[in-house]
């Protein structure tokens, strides 16, 4: 049998998009189930709102409780928004990671235009050096790599990343460019696999 993985589900309140809030335990649970039953999905990887909306400690924290529960039956992994307090103290980068990693989140999502930091190597370096040492994947929505905000995405940037370090798979995700494809780019391979939405 085929069993499918949901890589884009959100939870929390949307204060822009109303009818996308699913916060409290029953409707994710009322979701997750149905999203089970009617697509055959088996695992599910959650974000929050509040991570991209507000504070991405807050998300954070908020996804940790969600999948401390009961709720956690449906296999749940979260996604770590990165937050701005590593900038202050980089050298703790590595106990953090490793202490959501322990808590359930597999991923690392980075949003340089919505939360104003830059990812480039000469900024980023250290963080980037733990993400290698540990395999740790990252995901970036084409929206936060667009220069412009018309579609002048800066790839030279995930090619950098993906050239220098080289144990860092990067997920693109289409986001709100409407694209029908989820990039994935492994540097080792230095293959594109676009998988259908």
């Amino acid at each position: 049998m085929i069993t499918f993985f949901e890589t884009n589900y959100w939870i929390g309140e949307n204060s822009i998009i109303k009818e996308n809030t699913c916060e409290n335990d029953e409707s994710i649970a009322i979701s997750l189930k149905k999203r089970k039953e009617t697509y055959n999905i088996n695992s599910t990887v959650i974000s929050h709102f509040s991570s991209i909306l507000y504070s991405p400690r807050i998300g954070n924290d908020l996804i940790a409780k969600i999948m401390s529960k009961e709720i956690s039956n449906y296999n749940l992994s979260g996604i770590l928004t990165f937050e701005i307090e590593y900038f202050l103290t980089p050298a703790d980068f590595e106990k953090h990671i490793s202490k959501r990693y322990s808590k359930g989140f597999k991923l690392l999502r980075l949003s340089p235009k919505t939360h104003r930091y830059s990812i480039g190597t000469l900024n980023f370096k250290r963080f980037y050096e733990v993400l290698n040492y540990h395999k740790f994947p990252i995901i970036i929505g084409l929206g936060e790599l667009d220069i412009t905000g018309n579609k002048n995405i800066d790839w030279d940037i995930i090619s950098i990343i993906s050239s220098k370090f080289e144990n860092i798979l990067i997920i693109i995700d289409g986001q709100d460019l409407k694209l029908n494809f989820l990039t994935v780019i492994s540097s080792r391979s230095c293959k594109t696999t676009r998988i259908s939405m």
